[in-house]
């Protein structure tokens, strides 16, 4: 009897330990659905070898104009503009380095969006992948623009005024 207490003591256990891990394991599948997919910003996480899109946030599936079966099909190279030869080592590179990388993505479509690229890199399972926050930036970049065309056209202004001035007084 003391043998099958035991023994009955050990499943016990055994069940337990079963428990807690199932627990552990929904609980974070719940902090990564909401970290990853309740977030409004576009994420993608990539295989960081091809660039293949892995996963898809609901924000990156509407930004980008794909369905989420579509979006699990392409890789990062058909979204940036940029080459593919370029793209993985730029992307790894921001990874290491501060995070980030400027470059221009085209929807389906084919409209053209500057973006920043947030990019953490990540092992997922034994797999090397990057996690990419995306920044659509296009309206900030137009308005700088806007500014900028502003700022040299009142530069040209003043210094006409000063010309003219100038003339005057001699």
């Amino acid at each position: 009897t003391d043998e099958f207490r035991r023994i009955a003591g050990a499943f016990n256990a055994m069940s337990d330990s079963i428990a807690r891990r199932d627990a552990h394991i929904q609980e974070s599948e719940e902090r990564y659905r909401l970290l990853f997919h309740s977030n409004k910003a576009p994420a993608l996480l990539l295989d960081r070898g091809t660039g293949a899109i892995r996963d898809a946030n609901d924000a990156a599936v509407a930004f980008y104009g794909y369905g989420p079966k579509s979006m699990a099909s392409l890789s990062i190279a058909d979204l940036d503009v940029m080459p593919a030869q370029e793209l993985l080592p730029a992307l790894s590179r921001a990874a290491l380095a501060d995070g980030s990388l400027s470059s221009r993505h085209r929807l389906r479509s084919g409209e053209l969006r500057d973006v920043e690229s947030y990019v953490s890199a990540i092992d997922v399972g034994g797999s090397a992948q990057l996690h990419c926050v995306i920044i659509d930036v296009t309206e900030r970049r137009l308005a700088e623009a806007r500014t900028r065309q502003a700022l040299e056209e009142k530069t040209l202004l003043l210094q006409e005024v000063y010309h003219r001035v100038k003339n005057n007084l001699q």
